[in-house]
């Protein structure tokens, strides 16, 4: 049995506006856009957590952990083995992206096999370095098709 080190990354969030106003250009759309935002309590909770308070820390560059799911820790280290068939067991399902990274490994050759997805989403994952680039242009365009 090998114990794996936990991989994680200092990760810097653009401001919450530039993004934002990547996609909404109009001064006053995105005003309403944001107010819109804050008044939902979910969203602004989750804007308060990645960015901190939401006044003006929407305006400003922040950073956050980003770690690399357990699973795909696993498949890194076991990818350039000569094993026919992995078989990756952890305690929990797979999140959404852990899944598309999987799925698109096993579109590569790599016969996996995990125990299912549970579709969620979390802000500190990590991709990879194994197929970076690969991944992000194939993934960009399901998630668009989606």
């Amino acid at each position: 049995m090998h114990l794996l080190d936990p991989i994680t990354a200092n990760q810097v969030i653009s401001p919450w506006s530039d993004i934002v106003q990547t996609y909404i250009r109009d001064p006053k759309e995105y005003e309403n856009f944001k107010k819109m935002c804050l008044k939902d309590p979910m969203i602004k909770r989750k804007l308060a957590y990645i960015y901190g308070h939401v006044d003006s820390q929407l305006k400003s560059e922040t950073s956050i952990f980003v770690y690399l799911h357990a699973e795909l820790n696993v498949l890194v280290n076991i990818m350039d083995q000569d094993k026919k068939r992995k078989f990756i067991a952890v305690s929990k399902r797979s999140c959404y992206l852990c899944d598309l990274y999987i799925k698109f490994v096993q579109s590569k050759g790599h016969k996996i096999t995990v125990s299912g997805s549970h579709k969620k989403l979390y802000h500190g994952w990590k991709l990879p370095d194994a197929f970076k680039k690969e991944f992000i242009p194939d993934t960009i365009f399901t998630l668009d098709i989606s």
